[in-house]
């Protein structure tokens, strides 16, 4: 899986407006990483729409908040070829610029249209039409850092349990907001790392 959400799927997501940048949210496989001056250029592979894709992402350090300093948190998390990563960028001068980057967990938007959630990681439990989706974080000895539960719409429950079945825990899903507060989100749109 290489782009989760598209500029399209975005939209009214990410701003408080209408107007704006275009923002895209991707997950791959790190296939290759190049020094630019300070900053790093990431290839991202992996499959879209059928076929095989790579994005090239420019990480840099010109924020000066520690959270954006995305050069240097790059070069600390130890990312190297083969790692998988979750990257949410913005489109600037024909180029993709990485403005946040996970390895797994939740990505939450929240803009002019609502609310989504995006949970890239591991499956844990799966029950009737929920499963409980956690972050397993291989920067901390692969312990859990944090867990959610996922409750499946029709429409995707079926591939849900294919999958699930097949013994690969790993997912995508894309939410809504919370339901009522109770600490579970409706999944929409069912995907397979």
């Amino acid at each position: 899986m290489l782009r989760v959400m598209s500029p399209g799927d975005l939209k009214g997501y990410c701003l408080k407006k209408p107007q704006g940048p275009q923002f895209e949210l991707l997950a791959g496989a790190v296939t290759d990483i190049t020094r630019d001056g300070r900053d790093f250029i990431v290839r991202l592979s992996g499959m879209a729409y059928g076929r095989w894709m790579s994005a090239y992402i420019r990480f840099s350090d010109r924020e000066m908040s520690d959270r954006k300093m995305l050069a240097t948190r790059l070069v600390a998390s130890q990312v190297k070829r083969g790692d998988f990563l979750s990257v949410f960028l913005m489109h600037k001068n024909k180029e993709r610029v990485a403005l946040d980057f996970k390895f797994y967990g939740n990505w939450r938007f929240h803009g002019w249209a609502g609310e989504k959630n995006v949970f890239i990681g591991k499956i844990y439990n799966f029950s009737n039409d929920c499963a409980w989706f956690c972050d397993y974080s291989p920067r901390n000895g692969g312990k859990k850092t944090y867990s959610w539960q996922v409750c499946f719409e029709p429409q995707v429950m079926d591939s849900a349990r294919r999958f699930l079945s097949q013994g690969n825990p790993f997912a995508i899903c894309i939410c809504g907001s919370q339901i009522g507060g109770t600490g579970q989100y409706l999944c929409h749109t069912f995907d397979v790392i």
